[in-house]
């Protein structure tokens, strides 16, 4: 009686299980990277890659930190801030997919959707910094939450938006 209902499609449930796993994988690695993974993601790049921000800084990382210790500390403190967003992003959409999309919410899928949108776009303006110094950036040097989440939200919502259509 007014209890939550099951999506009334499989394609539904799919999405509704593609949106809210990849928002529970994105706040488990949030909430640990912010520990011992943080420790080691920031021996490996700055920003983008360690390849290309080793290409666009001049050095290694090992180089970089060696000659500027401050830089090191500043890198661990962004990627734990980034650890906090990326942890809170995945709750939200985990929250937003099992209480909105599963009741079939049009809104809350298209909240799901745009999601990656200002990620994308973000990463989209760093990389073209790099190729403005002539540095070329594949899909192995961007991180996997942008390019993960991007596929997620289309994979998602094209499942999602077929079964608010059944």
């Amino acid at each position: 009686m007014g209890g939550p209902t099951a999506p009334r499609s499989g394609a539904l449930r799919a999405s509704v299980g593609i949106f809210v796993t990849w928002g529970v994988l994105l706040a488990i690695s949030g909430g640990v990277a912010a520990g011992p993974i943080a420790t080691f993601m920031h021996k490996r790049f700055v920003l983008m890659s360690e390849r290309t921000d080793a290409m666009l800084l001049g050095g290694s990382i090992a180089q970089l930190y060696a000659a500027d210790p401050a830089l090191e500390v500043a890198t661990r403190f962004h990627l734990i801030m980034l650890s906090a967003v990326l942890s809170g992003m995945g709750i939200s959409m985990a929250s937003l997919a099992w209480a909105g999309l599963r009741q079939g919410s049009r809104a809350a899928l298209v909240g799901l959707v745009l999601t990656p949108v200002p990620i994308c776009v973000w990463f989209a303006v760093v990389a073209s910094q790099y190729r403005a110094n002539g540095i070329s950036v594949t899909i192995v040097d961007v991180p996997p939450f942008v390019w993960v989440g991007a596929l997620v939200a289309a994979v998602g919502g094209i499942l999602g938006w077929r079964g608010l259509r059944q």
